[in-house]
């Protein structure tokens, strides 16, 4: 082996052990990561953490340039499947009632309990939808879970803003058509640590859409606006086969008209 070629390999071992820990600090923080807490100068000890606290790893920005070579970094190969993790950014709601729906066998570290052989099993468990409500809330699962991460999911669901029909997912029989229309959509901004919800809303008056967000009332002007990765609970309502789906708006009663001014400066 040559020996220009010994000291390189020399070098990058002694990157990876001995430098390593010198480029970075280490801290305790508040769960947004905004807040430093503590900072950790005996990683080697046990450390003990907090209820919603977090151990954080920053770069020494004066160290970052001579641990890291970025040329090499970018030099990876990428699996076939991360990029079409990547390029899934969107779904259906019908993609998730399809999920939903779809027979689970549960894992080893989350097995069922047989009332019968008195012992846990990797039973398969399966959800079905039997029979509808008029009012139908729909909770989008925002959150993920397990036993080494928790992450918020900003994929966007795209659903229907009318005429959502569940027909095929309920198992009763009904002379009644499973179509719904959206009347409302609750937003959650932010990721686990906090955030802060808003809600689109719709006149049964008028069919307009409106915007809350705390005191702040908007009127929407386009109603796809309401389908975003930010939509966390639908709230649907089961068509009268008996009324006529008019579309147009229905004139305010003079009495209910509010100036919009008026209530966006309240």
């Amino acid at each position: 082996m040559l020996e220009n070629e010994t000291e390189e390999m020399e070098t990058e071992e002694d990157i990876t052990q001995d430098k390593i820990y010198q480029a970075i600090d280490f801290e305790i923080t508040t769960s947004l990561g905004t807040t430093v807490i503590k900072k950790l100068e005996n990683i080697d000890a046990p450390i003990k953490v907090g209820v919603k606290q977090y151990i954080t790893v920053c770069w020494k920005l004066e160290k970052y340039e001579e641990i890291i070579n970025e040329k090499k970094s970018m030099n990876v190969i990428v699996d076939e499947s991360a990029n079409n993790i990547l390029k899934k950014k969107t779904m259906s709601l019908f993609d998730c009632l399809d999920k939903f729906v779809t027979p689970e066998t549960l894992s080893p570290q989350d097995p069922w309990y047989c009332p019968e052989c008195k012992t846990f099993r990797e039973a398969d468990k399966k959800m079905d939808l039997y029979k509808l409500p008029e009012i139908l809330v729909v909770h989008l699962k925002r959150f993920s879970y397990n036993r080494y991460w928790r992450d918020k999911i900003d994929v966007v669901v795209n659903f229907p803003i009318k005429s959502l029909d569940l027909t095929k997912y309920v198992l009763s029989e009904s002379d009644v058509p499973q179509i719904y229309d959206l009347y409302a959509v609750s937003n959650h901004f932010g990721g686990l640590g906090g955030g802060h919800y808003t809600a689109y809303c719709k006149n049964d008056t008028t069919n307009d859409w409106y915007r809350f967000d705390d005191s702040n009332v908007s009127k929407v002007n386009d109603v796809n606006d309401v389908i975003s990765k930010s939509a966390y609970v639908l709230f649907y309502k089961r068509r009268d086969p008996n009324k006529n789906d008019d579309n147009t708006n229905t004139p305010i009663p003079e009495e209910m008209n509010v100036d919009e001014n008026d209530n966006n400066n309240q």
